[in-house]
């Protein structure tokens, strides 16, 4: 049983269809957190009611009866920091290799950061030299830039679920992490508040390796999720932004139209997209 002290973290690894033991996560975090002194209380919260899970004392286990997705797994995790003062939340995917790196600059935030502004830290994530996240978020349309520097930003900054270290007291002040958003553009919703709050978003002094399933779309996306995608993001950016956002949303879209017509072999793709454009 964990004692939990001041500078404990919560840490949760949402799973989906696969076990423990094919998950890199968390073979990478338990190896990289080796030689650390960060105090840490981890939760493997498992969404598939077909794979079963073994209680083990290094991690507290939930084997969901159903699929909880990404904001049912998050708000167990965040409840369980608040019923215990965790002061931080972080998020993890499945399929994400956590460094010692990482883990290094992850420690010198926590004992160094004393800025309240600060709810968010997340590092760089890259594929093949480019950056995928976090990304600078346009207040005027639907449009995101490379940032421009490490540590804290001042921009509006957008960045992947997956190695989100967040504020669990900024979480709760907003009502944690919203049913509406349970998969897709939940990562967006949460670092918006951020913005609207006035808080703050601290960028790590180190890159990662990203393997991004939206860069090989026509493999990785069924039709049954490109759909839920589409109408995630339309409903995110009709709700949540501006009617600028809303435009150049849609001409985005359109582009992303264009691509899958010329370049998707399954013209299915393209078709949904089109409906949604028209939407």
């Amino acid at each position: 049983m964990i004692k939990f002290q001041n500078d404990t973290i919560t840490i949760v690894i949402v799973l989906y269809k696969k076990g423990l033991i094919d998950c890199v996560t968390y073979q990478t975090l338990i190896s990289s957190l080796t030689s650390s002194k960060i105090n840490y209380h981890l939760i493997i919260y498992n969404n598939s009611s077909a794979i079963h899970i073994s209680s083990s004392d290094k991690y507290e286990v939930v084997n969901a009866r159903k699929n909880e997705r990404l904001s049912g797994a998050y708000n167990y995790a965040l409840n369980l920091a608040i019923k215990n003062s965790c002061k931080w939340l972080l998020l993890l995917d499945q399929d994400t290799e956590v460094t010692a790196g990482y883990i290094e600059k992850l420690d010198l935030f926590l004992n160094g950061s004393s800025d309240a502004n600060i709810v968010a830290a997340v590092p760089v994530l890259v594929n093949k030299n480019k950056i995928l996240s976090p990304k600078i978020a346009s207040s005027i349309g639907w449009w995101e830039y490379n940032i421009k520097h490490n540590g804290s930003q001042q921009e509006k900054i957008v960045a992947f679920n997956s190695l989100t270290l967040i504020n669990t007291e900024f979480m709760q002040s907003i009502g944690g992490f919203p049913s509406e958003y349970p998969l897709d553009m939940l990562d967006h919703w949460y670092y918006h508040q951020i913005s609207l709050f006035d808080k703050q978003v601290y960028i790590l002094d180190t890159k990662i390796n990203h393997n991004l399933s939206l860069l090989k779309y026509e493999e990785n996306i069924s039709l049954t999720r490109h759909i839920d995608f589409l109408e995630a993001e339309r409903r995110f950016v009709l709700n949540e932004l501006s009617i600028l956002h809303y435009i150049s949303y849609k001409i985005r879209l359109s582009l992303r139209f264009m691509k899958q017509l010329i370049f998707y072999k399954n013209k299915r793709y393209c078709k949904i997209t089109l409906k949604s454009i028209f939407r």
